[in-house]
């Protein structure tokens, strides 16, 4: 359970800062807000704010160890790429906000309503933002796992025929994607219906993403059929 107390306790501390640090950003001292903003981040969550961009998703969620500083460091990471984006780093500024999305995904894995829905609407209101940027392939994969539990369920969809339609670890993508249309299938049709996914369409979709690893196994074995063709032919 999220200590609740704790939890503001810090947020209230963050938002004096960041008063500070958006005082900076307006003022085009986008070098010294960040600063300002990695040095005060060990103090808040007991991580220095670089190595808060530096670690990966998984490597950041076993290191910070509990929602409440997941929490924290999501809403570190926001300011970030608030920075970030104001200073033209689009690119660095993207990457914070995926990283605090993951994070707040992960407390919401935990604790649908943390915080009185306030993780859940900061993680809406970040998925919306990413939306519209130029994303990497692993940046775009880890949004899959996040879209289905914020339960925007067509638009994990969308994401997964998007990835599998550029044929890169296409075997791997199939079996997420089953997986994630056995899951749903195990929801209720109202579940499905708020996620704009529904059961009919869940149905159809798991049987067209089987057929991308059907299809690339016929592939495979008409590649096999050719090159024991030459084979042939050489020796002949």
């Amino acid at each position: 359970m999220i200590e609740n107390d704790y939890v503001m306790r810090l947020i209230d501390q963050l938002t004096r800062l960041l008063v500070q640090v958006f005082g900076l950003k307006d003022a085009r001292q986008y070098d010294e807000a960040l600063r300002l903003l990695r040095g005060e981040t060990r103090r808040l969550i007991g991580l220095d704010g670089a190595m808060l961009e530096f670690l990966g998703p998984e490597m950041l969620r076993r290191t910070l160890g509990s929602s409440e500083k997941a929490i924290v460091a999501g809403h570190i990471l926001e300011a970030m790429g608030t920075v970030y984006r104001e200073a033209g780093e689009e690119t660095r500024s993207t990457a914070a906000r995926i990283k605090a999305l993951d994070l707040y995904a992960t407390v919401l894995r935990a604790s649908p309503d943390a915080l009185d829905g306030d993780v859940r609407q900061r993680a809406l209101t970040l998925a919306d933002l990413v939306a519209v940027r130029d994303l990497t392939w692993d940046e775009r994969h880890s949004l899959l796992g996040i879209y289905e539990t914020l339960r925007l369920y067509s638009r994990a969809e969308d994401l997964l025929f998007a990835l599998l339609g550029e044929d890169l670890d296409t075997q791997q993508l199939v079996a997420e994607g089953l997986a994630f249309y056995d899951r749903l299938l195990k929801k209720s049709d109202d579940d499905l219906a708020a996620g704009s996914l529904p059961r009919d369409e869940v149905i159809e979709s798991r049987e067209q993403v089987a057929g991308f690893l059907h299809a690339g196994e016929a592939g495979e074995d008409e590649e096999d059929a050719v090159g024991g063709d030459e084979d042939g032919k050489d020796r002949a």
